[in-house]
């Protein structure tokens, strides 16, 4: 077997090394067939065993999963006359971890196929078999809602023997129901038990209701779902009537929504369950009633013992598929399948493959090729081809080459037979194109597009360049390829006015206000010459902009054109790279004002919790011809939120302009925003159950900072329009909203906007229907009848006005964006010039700039006088905060965070929250005003230039707080995963409590508290587990485990710490996986040991891999006496000891060791001897200490290199590193 394995593993390296297309490797092999004769013998003997059948690396349309996406996927065959378990069979695609992904408990037929989705989301848990378990028609337990319900009617052990028995549905006056109640019933509550006998079996559940107009349901007395009853788990009397009416569906042909239920929240148990549901009406005189409940269990193995029965044949099921832990790489992978004896079976490289494009074996037999029509689930017997060719290749680069230049530009192609066809006028290569023959010579703006051809082959996917003779730019330059029947074609092109637009602007019926989408390629070309480009789609984006000459476009990762994501970095500030939109933006309704004025009052934003765009101008050239500034932004939409907030897409809800209509759903649903609004109507706002509610329903600081900024700019485009609106739909989720479209601020069309009201016009009652009807200022109206609402929106508007609204730092914010676009904007007015003729873009751009400067300078002492007015306050006070000794902490006021002196002006009669909040290694004293005083104080009625100063001490941590990191298992083998853990050892002489204390990696996100209670006794060990259930499986005999915690060790290197009450950094680890550190921890088996813990863990010398798989809880396997001196537990001297990591983006780890009670300071310096970092002289003890650098904080730095320094009074230490944007 290990020797079919190697073998089988030869061939598989072979075709990565050589990187053969797969008809060239068969080729290759029957070549060589004497020298493979016994290879080939081994294969033919597995062929008739399960195999790899067809694969898709990059599916555009071909199949959809259950979330309805489009991921890779893999067909396997059983071409056997018996059916086969799956259970322990592999793939991957990765010939050195030929296990990567194991299936299940599963079945598969005789000659029948296997779809698996390689979506690298990792499911196992498929549905081979749905059972109605409770149904339309089946006998429940009812209570009439004439009086209230005994007490927990809704759980299993209550008697209910009074109740009447009835079969669902429930109700009157739809026709649908067959137990009737009493007609202008107000509620009924229902319940039925169900029997479970193997609830592992079961791996999705899934609940409907037809009901009519609301209803709450629980599972075994726990609420999971809730429509217009108010908000979650609150109590519901009997006689309450719900807050918005709701039809029934199925009587008129329709079926209700699908509720999943997560199986980990809501279990089901061995026995008896209990489903119970309150329905309630409208009115009390509603002419109909309605309650049909069906539950619905996916079984992971069939159940054939007659009592299954199928669902609802109207209910809309989607097929449940295996995923894998892994995608297919489109530009070719090795994909293998392995038995449970981990023997290969089938194995293939892919090759690059186009979009809906597969490589299978024809009609399940014989060689691989390549199909242009895939066929899952069914035999490959559609027309295929010997091979795909690959993109031609180009000798010269796009980009910006000298005028007067001539460039030569050469193309060629792997496959020598193949012929390369080319266009220069943007149009895709035809196999009638022009040939290539000899070199392309230009010193003209040109597109040249490039494919190959070979009969009986795959056409390769097409090769665009730009090649523009002008000036160097100072700003990124976007090159945008395109068929121009695409874009101007009057009946096909989206760009075009087309026959049936409008005579005014803007041109209603244009073919721009169509939702087309046209096929481009776009390439991206920085300041310092590297890029990105691909293949995507385009659509015309925006609103009346449209209707100027030049438009904004947004731009789509899709598989039928390219890939799937943009894995670029769009915007470097951000700490992702991956992105499924973006938008090319012409400004906007400011086009013919400034060409920056959104980009620069969203990075007003860049300090404050509101969701936003970032932005970057840009140079777009459209194939080839120059197009003049246009903005690049982020586009709002479910993805922009799940990348900025690290979320799932399927756990948002993305809602736009009212919220409630069915059209404002963009992403998830609107039930929780229309239970929102109706709480909102319904309930006392100065409840104070109410106000807790809402606290936990909207993110109150980030709603009132949006609503504050939006106010502020004079934003007259909104609140009636450009609204959207968010929140994470688990469990503690809050509804946010977002800020983008500002073009109406800052004194667009009038040059003393900075005097308007927009307070008052933001909480107008019945203002008109744009832009400021009554339903989009109900939320703020309503929240600020509540004082302590009020008073938090009066305070976020002063934060605001002492940060970021003051003028000194709107001003030259304002001057470096008009700075980036200086040397463009001429040629950029230019470009739009109309001949006189309205409209021009960017027309008397100094003058609307100064327009902008105006208004920051004018605005803060209208904007304070409408405060004032709308709330009657009186004049503001200052007060100062400070900071001793600095840099040992910050203070945060209300919003803002304060780490240095600082003046800000309040009103007095409104009370003002601060907190003292200590830096890593110093601890709160005490207001040195107020020496009694804790680190949160809330202060009103205070005087003019009252001062508050935050004292903090360093934290000394003694000898008898020493815990140390002792053992680390950081990637588990597959045949041994107890997933992570960490290992703390106690050196110390008695026990000590760690509870509060923090488990960290290198992200400081990213951490783990340890419960109150926990305690390490001396001479001790305790182990902390990522997963404590998979821990306790793997070492059932270890007791001294906690956990678990939310986050992974990375394999290729990573930190571990450990920080006490103080937030001091108690001790810490960054290991790696390469030489000097040893190896075999990473995905081997073994853990990672300190030798002794006397050593220096900072040192991989001391440091070795296990015996077996480590030692948690007790002492290492590889512990050895060492003689060490007390004493030189101390540093011997001063030292950088780590420059982490290096090269660096954005954050650079310091660590340093002192040996003895010193004062130091750390400095950084960049390659032109700038200072650009320093943290002061501080006093410190003897011993480790580690400081972060983050170069996200200051946006002038740039790439390079730069020295850190360690200066004491006697020496200075100096390294050097890299970073890298």
């Amino acid at each position: 077997m290990m020797t079919h394995n190697l073998l089988r593993l030869s061939i598989v390296r072979l075709i990565l090394l050589k990187r053969i297309k797969l008809i060239s490797v068969l080729n290759y092999l029957s070549f060589m067939h004497k020298k493979l004769y016994l290879i080939l013998l081994i294969h033919s003997v597995f062929s008739q065993s399960l195999q790899l059948n067809e694969i898709v690396s990059s599916n555009g349309s071909t199949l959809f999963d259950e979330d309805n996406d489009s991921p890779d996927w893999i067909e396997i065959y059983n071409p056997m006359d018996v059916e086969l378990n799956l259970s322990g069979f592999c793939l991957s695609d990765d010939p050195d971890e030929i296990c990567k992904w194991s299936f299940p408990e599963y079945i598969i037929a005789s000659e029948t196929f296997l779809t698996v989705f390689a979506s690298d989301k990792d499911r196992k848990n498929i549905v081979q078999q749905w059972d109605a378990i409770i149904d339309w028609g089946d006998d429940w337990k009812y209570w009439i809602g004439n009086s209230q319900p005994v007490s927990n009617w809704n759980h299993i052990n209550t008697n209910v023997s009074n109740w009447q028995e009835g079969a669902s549905g429930f109700g009157y006056g739809d026709n649908d129901d067959n137990t009737y109640v009493p007609s202008g019933t107000s509620s009924i509550f229902i319940r039925k038990i169900f029997n479970i006998t193997d609830p592992d079996n079961i791996s999705k559940l899934l609940f409907h209701i037809d009901y009519d107009d609301g209803y709450i349901a629980y599972l075994n007395g726990i609420e999971f779902s809730r429509r217009s009853l108010g908000a979650p788990n609150t109590d519901v009397e009997y006689n309450e009537l719900t807050n918005a009416l709701h039809e029934a569906e199925i009587y008129s042909g329709g079926f209700p929504e699908a509720i999943w239920l997560d199986l980990e929240q809501f279990p089901l148990i061995s026995g008896n369950n209990i489903l119970a549901i309150q329905v309630h009406n409208y009115t009390n005189n509603s002419s109909d009633m309605s309650c049909i409940p069906f539950l619905t269990l996916g079984y992971k193995t069939r159940i054939d013992n007659g009592t299954v029965r199928p669902p609802n044949p109207d209910m809309d099921i989607p097929d449940i598929y295996f995923h894998t832990n892994f995608k297919i790489n489109s530009n070719g992978e090795t994909v293998v399948l392995t038995d449970i004896n981990e023997t290969i079976l089938d194995s293939v490289y892919t090759g690059q493959l186009q979009t809906d494009m597969s490589i299978g074996k024809y009609q399940e037999t014989g060689s691989w090729l390549i199909f242009g029509e895939p066929t899952p689930g069914s035999s490959n017997n559609t027309p295929s081809y010997s091979g795909a060719l690959t993109k031609p290749l180009f000798s010269e680069n796009s980009g910006i080459y000298q005028p007067g230049q001539t460039i030569s530009i050469g193309i060629t192609n792997e496959n020598p037979d193949a012929e390369i066809r080319i266009t220069i006028d943007g149009t895709e290569p035809q196999p009638f194109s022009s040939l290539y023959q000899y070199p392309y010579t230009t010193n003209q703006n040109v597109v040249v597009r490039a494919r190959s051809f070979l009969d009986g082959w795959l056409p390769s996917d097409i090769e665009s360049k730009t090649y523009v003779f002008d000036s160097p730019k100072d700003l990124p330059i976007i090159f945008i390829t395109t068929d121009p029947n695409s874009f101007f074609d009057e009946d096909s092109g989206m760009y075009a006015l087309g026959l049936d637009a409008d005579p005014n602007f803007p041109y209603f019926g244009a073919n721009f206000w169509e939702d087309w989408e046209r096929p481009i390629h776009f390439e991206i070309l920085e300041l310092d010459g590297s890029g990105y480009s691909a293949n995507a789609g385009a659509k015309i984006f925006g609103g009346w902009s449209r209707g100027f000459p030049q438009k904004s476009l947004s731009i789509f990762a899709r598989n039928q054109y390219g890939p799937n994501q943009f894995d670029y970095s769009f915007f470097p500030e951000l700490s992702f790279s991956t992105y499924e939109s973006f938008v090319l933006r012409n400004s906007g309704n400011d086009w013919e004002s400034t060409m920056m004025r959104d980009g620069f009052i969203t990075t007003i934003a860049d300090s404050l919790d509101v969701d936003h765009q970032q932005y970057r101008p840009a140079v777009l050239y459209l194939n080839g011809d120059y197009w003049g500034i246009q903005n690049i932004r982020e586009k709002v939409s479910e993805h922009f939120i799940a990348y900025n907030h690290n979320l799932s897409v399927n756990d948002i809800d993305l809602l736009d302009i009212e919220g409630y209509n069915q059209w404002n759903i963009i992403h998830g649903t609107n039930s929780d925003y229309i239970n929102l609004l109706d709480y909102l109507e319904t309930e006392d706002i100065n409840n104070i159950s109410v106000q807790n509610a809402i606290e936990n329903w909207i993110d109150i600081e980030s709603y009132f900072n949006y609503q504050v900024f939006q106010i502020y700019i004079d934003n007259r485009d909104w609140p009636g329009n450009n609204i959207k609106f968010w929140r994470d739909h688990r469990p503690g989720g809050k509804w946010r909203w977002i800020l983008y479209d500002t073009d109406f601020g800052f004194s667009i069309w009038d040059q003393n906007a900075y005097s308007h009201n927009t307070l008052d016009f933001a909480l107008e009652s019945n203002g008109p229907g744009w832009p400021n009807p009554p339903w989009s200022t109900f939320i703020i109206r309503k929240l600020l009848e509540n004082s302590h609402f009020e008073n938090t929106f009066i305070n976020i508007y002063c934060d605001l006005m002492n940060s970021v609204f003051k003028p000194e730092y709107l001003i030259p914010k304002l001057d470096s964006i008009k700075f980036a676009i200086s040397n463009e904007i001429s040629s950029h007015q230019d470009r739009w010039f109309n001949n006189g003729n309205w409209p021009n873009s960017a027309l008397n751009w100094e003058y609307k700039i100064n327009n902008m400067v105006s208004f920051a300078e004018n605005r803060p002492s209208y904007a304070l006088s409408h405060l004032q007015q709308q709330f009657d306050l009186p004049n503001q006070n200052q007060i100062i905060l400070d900071i001793l000794p600095q840099r040992s902490g910050k203070i945060k006021i209300n919003s803002l965070n304060i780490i240095e002196r600082w003046t800000g002006y309040y009103f007095p009669n409104i009370p003002i929250k601060i907190k003292a909040i200590p830096e890593p290694g110093y601890s709160f004293i005490r207001w040195v005003q107020y020496p009694d005083s804790a680190s949160n104080m809330t202060i009103s009625n205070f005087n003019n230039n009252s001062s508050y100063t935050a004292l903090f001490t360093q934290t000394t941590i003694g000898s008898d707080s020493i815990i140390i990191i002792n053992e680390v298992n950081y990637n588990s083998s597959n045949s041994f995963d107890p997933e992570d853990w960490v290992e703390l050892y106690n050196p110390g002489q008695s026990a000590l409590d760690i509870s509060g204390w923090l488990l960290k990696d290198d992200n400081d996100e990213h951490f783990f508290s340890i419960p109150n209670g926990t305690e390490i006794a001396a001479l001790d060990y305790l182990v902390i587990a990522k997963n404590i259930n998979q821990f306790d499986t793997v070492f059932p005999d270890i007791e001294n485990v906690i956990g678990s915690f939310d986050f992974g060790l990375s394999g290729g290197g990573d930190q571990v710490r450990l920080y006490n009450l103080s937030n001091s950094l108690i001790d810490s680890l960054e290991y790696d996986d390469t030489d000097p550190w040893p190896s075999e921890p990473d995905g081997n088996g073994p853990s990672l040991e300190l030798i002794n813990p006397e050593m220096d863990n900072s040192l991989a010398s001391s440091w070795s891999a296990s015996s077996d798989f480590g030692s948690p809880g007790e002492a290492n396997t590889s512990f050895q006496t060492v003689e060490i001196d007390q004493k030189s537990i101390v540093p011997k001297s001063n030292r950088i000891t780590n420059l982490f990591p290096n090269p660096f983006n954005p954050k650079l780890t310091i660590r340093f060791e002192l040996n003895d009670n010193q004062t130091a300071e750390i400095y950084i310096h960049n390659i032109l001897g700038k200072l650009v970092f320093t943290t002061g002289k501080k006093d410190y003890t003897p011993g480790k200490h580690s400081l972060d650098w983050n170069v996200s904080s200051n946006k002038n730095i740039g790439s390079g290199i730069f020295f850190v320094t360690l200066n004491t009074l006697n020496q200075s230490i100096t390294k050097k590193v890299l970073y890298i944007k």
